[in-house]
């Protein structure tokens, strides 16, 4: 039997997804290794009876990184434009490395190069024969995917699922970067949108007989869905394009409701200044947020995927499983043309295309109501897959966006000073920190 390490970063939350994965894959493998971000999530699952270790308390003992070839980082058939992306990623999120290494080694691409030489070595020392990685697209978990490719193990990556309790698990990547080849068409012509209005009246069944409730469901503004996969940088654009995008009909009748992430809380009177306090900012559940909604705009959210499941309409801006298999339509804002993908519950089209989609997903999904048999049967089969890991693939260029909006805000010049000052002292404070430790 072979040894699989499973990387969960510091996943508390999914405890019981991750048992229920540790007993259904001991079946299949002689040792199955966890490898948590941190300490404290390490010990969590130890007292549970995982065989479990931190990448922080490991990384420090290591005596061979002792040099870092930066040529040889990188397999030869790595597809530079979804590295760049990588790259590009790393910028928005926290160091990847545990203390004191984060304040010493702070571009991607020495912290890719020191935790290759830590993934090279687990690897080798456990005896590993399978991967399977959490995500895929942060520096932690892109160093051990290039590692296991480049000694070549098998690579698994997995997500919290798609479908309501379960974990979605793919060869090549998750979301954006799963199953390239599970696409199908979509509605492609030549009319070119103008406003969000139009799109609404002309591409909905029963648009008529709607009261027009639009629920904005938004996301955690350094989300990779959003950073890599849509045409915003972030949330605020996001928030200017729609508040330019509806007629100002929409807003008078408070018939948009925005529901933020409960990890990224946008201020409300930052909400209210930019509708003019024509909105309803919720405080609701997502289930009475569904009932109240006729149609559901996200960028590219889970949300968009339980609208779908709901019945509900869907409009989405950006590229992520389920967007693949929607039509499109195509809206011009500020000289560029962006996919408006849609879905409608009433349309015959649309209601084979969630089939499909329900399909596609249910071969990738591990749910907790299904035996542990079922589990280890839906991984084999994808054992048997001839999938490389996404960034081999140049096909996945095609799901990025290459060009987003931006919105240079006025900034209050007295709050600028305060806000250098600020910035002053903090990096003070710093520079002081690491000279005494």
């Amino acid at each position: 039997m072979s040894n699989i390490l499973i990387w969960i970063d510091s996943s508390i939350k999914l405890e019981e997804k991750i048992y229920k994965l540790n007993r259904a894959l001991s079946n299949k493998y002689k040792k199955i290794f966890f490898v948590s971000k941190d300490i404290k999530t390490k010990n969590f699952y130890l007292k549970k009876g995982l065989l479990i270790f931190s990448m922080e308390e490991i990384i420090g003992k290591l005596t061979n990184i002792i040099s870092i070839e930066y040529d040889e980082i990188f397999p030869k058939d790595i597809d530079y434009g979804l590295l760049k992306e990588v790259i590009n990623f790393a910028s928005y999120r926290e160091n990847n490395l545990p203390f004191p290494l984060d304040k010493n080694y702070r571009d991607p691409y020495t912290q890719i190069a020191i935790l290759r030489k830590f993934w090279v070595s687990i690897l080798k020392e456990k005896n590993i024969t399978d991967t399977l990685i959490l995500n895929g697209i942060s520096i932690n978990s892109f160093s051990l995917a290039l590692s296991s490719y480049i000694l070549g193990k098998k690579i698994y990556f997995w997500e919290n699922g798609l479908l309501p309790k379960s974990i979605f698990i793919s060869r090549s990547g998750v979301n954006g970067f799963a199953n390239v080849s599970k696409t199908i068409a979509k509605e492609n012509n030549e009319l070119i949108f103008s406003n969000l209005d139009d799109i609404l009246y002309s591409s909905f069944n029963n648009y008529k007989k709607y009261k027009k409730n639009i629920l904005v469901t938004l996301q955690v503004d350094s989300d990779s869905n959003i950073k890599c996969f849509s045409p915003f940088f972030g949330i605020k654009e996001f928030l200017v394009f729609l508040s330019k995008g509806f007629s100002k009909e929409i807003f008078f009748k408070k018939n948009l409701r925005i529901r933020s992430h409960p990890k990224f809380n946008l201020k409300n009177k930052f909400l209210n200044s930019l509708f003019n306090n024509n909105i309803q900012i919720s405080n609701f559940s997502l289930k009475v947020d569904f009932k109240w909604a006729d149609f559901v705009l996200t960028i590219n959210s889970t949300t968009g995927l339980e609208a779908i499941l709901n019945d509900k309409c869907l409009i989405c801006f950006g590229n992520s499983y389920y967007s693949k298999f929607l039509r499109y339509k195509n809206l011009k804002y500020s000289g560029k043309i962006i996919k408006v993908f849609i879905y409608d519950p009433t349309n015959n089209i649309d209601l084979e295309i969630k089939k499909k989609l329900i399909n596609s997903l249910d071969f990738n999904s591990l749910k907790l109501e299904s035996s542990d048999e079922t589990w280890l049967d839906i991984f084999n089969k994808l054992e048997e897959e001839e999938t490389k890991p996404y960034f081999t693939n140049g096909l996945y260029n095609k799901f990025l966006f290459k060009e987003k909006y931006i919105n240079i805000e006025k900034q209050n010049k007295n709050f600028l000073i305060i806000q250098k000052i600020i910035f002053k002292f903090v990096s003070k404070i710093n520079q002081l920190f690491e000279i005494f430790s």
